[in-house]
């Protein structure tokens, strides 16, 4: 694997979710002075059985894909057309028990449940061998189509909530976001997909684990939101998912992009544990410098990010906000080392990890019924270190990965973020936060202040850590080469 090619592939997957997150984050804030928090949560009560019945439709064809050393057509069409078998069956289901599934809910969605049953088939319908481009660092044109999908969704998704004020545009939005992106790849990486089962017994050996780990970690991250939907009202369901939307903002879109880089770095040197210790603990490095400075925004700000951006009746939102950074934490750090053992294709352990995990999250939240909304999203949030903990647990065991070691590399990251923190609490006490500028600039500032405390930690303190000693190189080379310039 070249390094040149993994790093432009990182950046450009980073740049694509940045820019996407940014237009769905825009997307968000214009919704949320259109629509009403009732609205939203209808919305999500929708997506949350679609993207369920998802679970069961998704064969894990791309997995299987990264994970084989070598690929040919008759592997992409089998993929695509195992995908297919599930998804018509999957889509039918949904059609045929809309009305009792919307009545469980008791929300009145049994139009909106058989609408958003296409997302199903659509997303069968891309084009398989964009797993092709990813194995090869091809992410130019996967760049591309991002963009495009993010653009013209958000588009269509705001100009039906600007005539209609009805939560119909979020769900036509989602429709045509699935839309563009499986034409569009078509146009990315050219294959004619067809009707095939050569390799099923193959395929179906990895995936059944695949799609039975995605069942059990759909459960554990949605089951909060299940039992939401069923046992607080339409406007709570609105409003945690508002602001578990925003506390997962950020995390996802750094780490959904690092895991995918991860799968195919493991998968290259999986033969190596030492090698795939390092990526490891590299990767846990960034991941946490970036997403820790921005929890600790998030968290402290939590109430003037909420009146300024979303209005002031989303304010039951805030405190539910800061709780949920601790969640979005835990999620990047078990995407890191799920996309691992994922890799070593260690897909039976995810399964049992998964399940057990998941049997512990929800036997407890459903303990919780009748308490505050903030109360149970606390919990949920402590409840889900037991998921990272397994994780790491399993992870040190199959690589060797040392938990030592991975905590000396984040030294300088806790100082910065402990030293950043302090400032965040000095300037809220020193300045009214009660407009976007005054916010941007501040969170600006401060993570400026972050990032450059970092730098001065990282090359005064004399640390041992590899991984710590190769990210002071390559920054202080980049820092020189940007300065000569």
């Amino acid at each position: 694997m070249k390094k040149s090619n993994a790093l432009t592939s990182s950046i450009l997957m980073l740049s694509a979710s940045w820019i996407a997150k940014a237009l769905g984050l825009l997307s968000t804030i214009i919704l949320a002075r259109l629509l009403t928090p009732e609205d939203f949560g209808l919305v999500a009560i929708t997506m949350l059985v679609v993207h369920f019945l998802d679970v069961f439709a998704n064969t894990g064809a791309q997995q299987f894909l990264l994970s084989k050393d070598s690929v040919d057509d008759d592997d992409l069409n089998t993929a695509w057309s195992l995908n297919m078998i599930f998804r018509v069956i999957i889509t039918l289901t949904l059609l045929l028990f809309a009305e009792p599934i919307a009545n469980f809910f008791d929300a009145d969605i049994t139009n909106a449940f058989r609408v958003s049953a296409m997302i199903l088939i659509i997303i069968g319908i891309t084009n398989p061998a964009l797993s092709m481009a990813k194995r090869d660092y091809n992410y130019k044109g996967i760049f591309k189509l991002a963009l495009l999908v993010k653009f013209i969704s958000f588009t269509i998704t705001i100009a039906v909530a600007y005539y209609t004020r009805s939560y119909w545009a979020l769900i036509i939005g989602t429709i045509s976001h699935y839309t563009v992106h499986a034409i569009g790849s078509y146009f990315i990486y050219p294959f004619s997909p067809k009707f095939c089962l050569k390799n099923r017994h193959e395929q179906w050996d990895y995936s059944k684990w695949i799609l039975l780990r995605s069942f059990a970690g759909y459960i554990r991250s949605k089951g909060d939101a299940f039992i939401i939907s069923k046992f607080f009202s339409t406007t709570d369901v609105g409003i945690f998912t508002i602001a578990k939307e925003f506390a997962m903002l950020v995390y996802e879109q750094i780490a959904t992009p690092v895991a995918e880089i991860i799968m195919t770095s493991v998968q290259k040197a999986r033969t190596n544990e030492s090698d795939i210790s390092c990526i490891i603990e590299k990767y846990l490095l960034i991941l946490l410098s970036l997403i820790l400075p921005i929890a600790c925004i998030i968290s402290i700000y939590a109430e003037n990010i909420v009146v300024i951006i979303l209005g002031d009746k989303w304010l039951a939102a805030a405190p539910i906000l800061e709780i949920l950074t601790l969640l979005g934490i835990s999620t990047s750090l078990t995407m890191v080392f799920n996309s691992t053992l994922t890799a070593l294709k260690r897909t039976k352990l995810t399964f049992k990890v998964d399940i057990v995990t998941t049997l512990i999250i929800l036997g407890t939240l459903f303990l919780l019924k009748g308490v505050a909304l903030a109360d149970f999203a606390l919990i949920r949030s402590l409840l889900d270190l037991v998921v990272v903990i397994s994780y790491f647990v399993f992870t040190k065991l199959v690589i060797g990965l040392s938990l030592r070691s991975s905590i000396k590399s984040l030294i300088p990251t806790l100082l910065s973020v402990s030293l950043l923190a302090l400032m965040l609490h000095y300037l809220a006490t020193m300045i009214v936060i009660d407009n976007f500028f005054i916010l941007t600039v501040i969170s600006a500032a401060c993570l400026l202040a972050y990032s450059i405390t970092f730098l001065i930690i990282i090359n005064i303190f004399p640390f041992t850590s590899r991984t710590l000693t190769d990210l002071k190189n390559t920054l202080n080379s980049a820092l020189k080469n940007k300065l000569v310039k």
